[in-house]
């Protein structure tokens, strides 16, 4: 359908596009949202021109909370008069299995407390090119636009734990999946790496992780290719892994994290492993933490 002259005053959200859904959205006023003025599936495709928010609690495109059925694109959009508004995923995203999600260049992603993308289908989030994707908190006013996209001044400041992880689970997609060129910072709630393998190989490349719990985490056989990822400020370790997982690291740095090891993940284990000699960040048979 198209909505257009309509004013959305004094509510939660103004308009849900829920699925597959492609309104068009002209020359609407959207003032005092409790949230975002505007919530949408991934998999939604809107058209927005000559809106406006006011005194929104989140200027920003919200995505929301789903286990995602169709397969959608997060597009680099101007709404409202924000150049590439910024996107606020408002709970946990299920990309389910055989659904793909793709990131499109530049754009930025600002993660609710506590919510994680859990990806059982396909995963893309390519920023090569010059135009960095970034997945960060809601509380971070150094991306997007508008930078203070949570309203509050400097009454929040984001922190490692904000929210949780990119998951990629045992169904993903790895021959889809892929990130390059993104920036991953204010995770790791729960124990959780910034980006989180279970029994997945998703490739990771060129990418910095900062301010997580855990920078890269594989659980059970996950065998990723990280190549070119600077993690930093970790609160914990820069890698955990289970001892049955086997990532290949090239081109590594560590900054400033908790240690500069790989954390077993195992408390106890259950099968044959094998404890590979590793040369990471510049560190010749990096130690094991147990």
């Amino acid at each position: 359908p198209t909505i257009s002259n309509c004013t959305f005053k004094d509510v939660e959200y103004g308009i849900y596009a829920f699925a597959s859904s492609n309104p068009i959205i002209e020359n609407c006023k959207f003032q005092n949202s409790r949230y975002t003025p505007v919530l949408m599936s991934v998999s939604a495709n809107p058209t927005f021109s000559g809106n406006t928010f006011t005194n929104s609690g989140v200027t920003a495109l919200g995505i929301c909370s789903e286990h995602l059925p169709t397969s959608g694109t997060i597009r680099k959009r101007d709404v409202a008069g924000y150049n590439n508004i910024t996107y606020a995923l408002m709970g946990d995203l299920y990309i389910n299995s055989e659904t793909e999600v793709t990131v499109e260049p530049g754009v930025v992603i600002k993660i609710w407390d506590n919510s994680s993308i859990y990806v059982e289908g396909g995963f893309k989030a390519d920023g090569g090119g010059g135009e960095r994707i970034v997945f960060t908190s809601i509380k971070d006013d150094n991306f997007g636009n508008p930078w203070d996209t949570n309203g509050d001044g400097n009454a929040t400041a984001p922190a490692v734990n904000n929210w949780k992880t990119i998951n990629f689970k045992a169904t993903s997609d790895d021959s889809f999946s892929m990130m390059d060129s993104c920036t991953v910072k204010f995770s790791g709630y729960n124990s959780m790496g910034a980006i989180t393998y279970t029994d997945a190989a998703a490739k990771v490349s060129n990418t910095l992780i900062s301010d997580s719990y855990f920078g890269v985490k594989c659980e059970g056989s996950s065998t990723p290719n990280i190549d070119g990822v600077t993690i930093q400020n970790c609160n914990a370790d820069p890698i955990a892994m289970s001892l049955k997982s086997d990532p290949a690291f090239t081109n590594i740095m560590f900054a400033a994290n908790g240690s500069s090891g790989i954390k077993i993940l195992e408390g106890t284990l259950s099968s044959n492993a094998t404890l590979s000699k590793r040369n990471i960040a510049g560190i010749s048979n990096i130690a094991y933490i147990v």
